[in-house]
């Protein structure tokens, strides 16, 4: 079973954290006060790893959340513009299109997702 970031050692909490804060391992070291060795040992072991995937799994879902607040913004004002009948015709056709675009965009990614899912099904389906 896969530690759990209170069951890291101190160290690997604090490796961990620096990993999450900086571009490289060699950084992450400073940053955490060890040595390059010590944080490429950690990466080879999975209870780390998984702490690690863990960790950003949980960044990329308040990144996304705040997407999704920030895209409902926009769409707002998107809206606006295109009803703003004293917009340039310019502004508003850029409006239109970019709902379009996004749009098509997520509907080629909700497509993508239900494909993926069906696939992890039949999968596992498979390997029973």
């Amino acid at each position: 079973m896969p530690k759990t970031d209170q069951e890291l050692s101190l160290n690997e909490q604090r490796a961990l954290e620096a990993l999450l804060s900086t571009g490289t391992v060699e950084e992450a070291a400073k940053q955490a006060n060890l040595s390059d060795r010590t944080l490429y040992r950690y990466l080879s072991k999975a209870e780390f790893n998984q702490a690690l995937q863990e960790q950003h799994d949980a960044i990329l879902s308040n990144i996304t959340t705040a997407l999704l607040n920030l895209c409902t913004k926009a769409l707002v004002v998107l809206g606006i513009v295109l009803d703003d009948e004293t917009a340039s015709p310019a502004t508003r056709t850029r409006a239109a299109l970019g709902v379009l675009e996004r749009a098509q965009r997520m509907a080629e990614l909700n497509e993508l997702s239900q494909r993926l899912v069906l696939l992890e099904q039949t999968v596992l389906e498979v390997r029973r």
